[in-house]
């Protein structure tokens, strides 16, 4: 019969991760999930102050529309390897607060996407070269 023996781990070579302390657990969750507020405003405020410096011109609007995809694209990932550094370190708040963040600018990239397909449609297909317009009363209609 072999008897184990407690003082020695049960998980071989894993290295374990202790889990975070709740304070500094929260501390985190807090400061990060600010941070990212943050500086998400603070790119949507500059995002819309370039549109507004822009007026008429299209291509520059067209350009800063499509930044802010991007941007907020970059702060999701942010948000998604925070997630998993939360997960690694075993810190529960910070990994709720993350995947928080992460599913609010999912949602925020979702809708801005589609505001901007919806102002930018694409165009309609070329018409092939055997086709010929058909107008009224010209006799070549078939």
């Amino acid at each position: 019969m072999i008897v184990l023996n407690p003082e020695t781990p049960t998980s071989r070579g894993r290295f374990r991760v202790p889990r975070a302390p709740l304070p500094v657990d929260v501390v985190a969750s807090c400061v990060l999930l600010g941070v990212e507020v943050l500086l998400y405003v603070w790119l949507w405020l500059g995002g819309g102050l370039q549109i507004w410096a822009a007026g008429d011109d299209s291509a520059s609007v067209d350009a800063t529309l499509r930044t802010e995809l991007a941007r907020t694209q970059w702060l999701l990932f942010a948000a998604l390897a925070l997630v998993v550094v939360a997960a690694v370190l075993r810190a529960p708040w910070t990994f709720g607060s993350q995947l928080l963040a992460a599913a609010a600018l999912t949602v925020l990239l979702t809708l801005a996407q589609q505001g901007y397909d919806r102002t930018h449609p694409t165009p309609a297909p070329a018409p092939t070269g055997d086709h010929q317009p058909c107008y009224s009363g010209s006799g070549t209609c078939n």
